[in-house]
């Protein structure tokens, strides 16, 4: 009444075999006769080794291509990254000089290229910021400086030593001055 595929081989007098069976129905879905088959199970096993053959050559040659597949995708993936990297190094070090244009130039709009071109935006901003900073500084310094320089002067003004000093000069000039006026 149904199909049976009996992959179980059985020997006989004329060799080993696998057998198969099915229905013969007519136009009113009954079941009017039966069809058997057997097929030497030699044939059956070539068959099955052939194709178990193609199969691992075929999942050998498809994995060797999705390999080298991969391999390039992701060194195409990888390399923008690399390349940011290196630059993130470079501008750690100072070096703001950074050409990114051909990370994100490109036909295509990724996220790596998104990326580079924020990113080049960002290296611009810190030299700006770096430079307004070193500016500040050089001016930070005049200032401190001229603050020493003052505050030295004052404690040389305010000093025992320069008061005495000031005090004999006064006393000279009013001397010289006396001076002058007795000869005139």
């Amino acid at each position: 009444k149904e199909e049976t595929v009996n992959m179980n081989y059985f020997s006989d007098d004329w060799g080993t075999w696998v057998s198969a069976y099915g229905p013969i129905l007519n136009s009113d879905l009954e079941v009017v006769g039966g069809l058997g088959m057997d097929m030497k199970a030699d044939y059956v096993r070539q068959v099955q080794q052939a194709i178990l053959d193609r199969i691992v050559v075929s999942f050998l040659i498809t994995y060797a291509v999705l390999f080298i597949l991969v391999f390039l995708l992701s060194r195409g993936l990888t390399r923008p990254i690399t390349a940011l990297t290196a630059t993130a190094e470079r501008v750690a070090e100072g070096e703001y000089d950074q050409d990114l244009s051909t990370l994100y130039s490109g036909r295509t709009r990724d996220e790596v290229s998104t990326l580079a071109q924020v990113f080049d935006i960002m290296i611009g901003k810190v030299h700006a910021r770096e430079e307004h900073l070193k500016r500040q500084v050089r001016e930070l310094r005049i200032e401190i400086d001229q603050s020493k320089k003052e505050r030295h002067v004052q404690e040389i003004v305010e000093s025992d030593y320069f008061q005495e000093l000031r005090a004999s000069a006064k006393e000279m000039r009013r001397r010289v001055r006396g001076e002058d006026e007795d000869s005139a």
